[in-house]
């Protein structure tokens, strides 16, 4: 019915929210992320141009 499917979407929708939310922890908040080694690396002496923003 159009209602069970307004259900499913919700779920779906949900779902990618929760797997937006593990890729952003991944990428600059959690442990190890990808935000901070790209910091250690940068003061271990390593030489960028580009700035990546918080």
């Amino acid at each position: 019915t159009f209602l069970e499917t307004l259900f499913d979407i919700g779920k779906q929708i949900d779902k990618s929210k929760e797997l937006y939310d593990k890729a952003i922890n991944q990428l600059s908040t959690g442990k190890g992320n990808l935000m901070k080694r790209a910091d250690d690396i940068k003061h271990l002496g390593a030489d960028s141009k580009k700035i990546i923003e918080n």
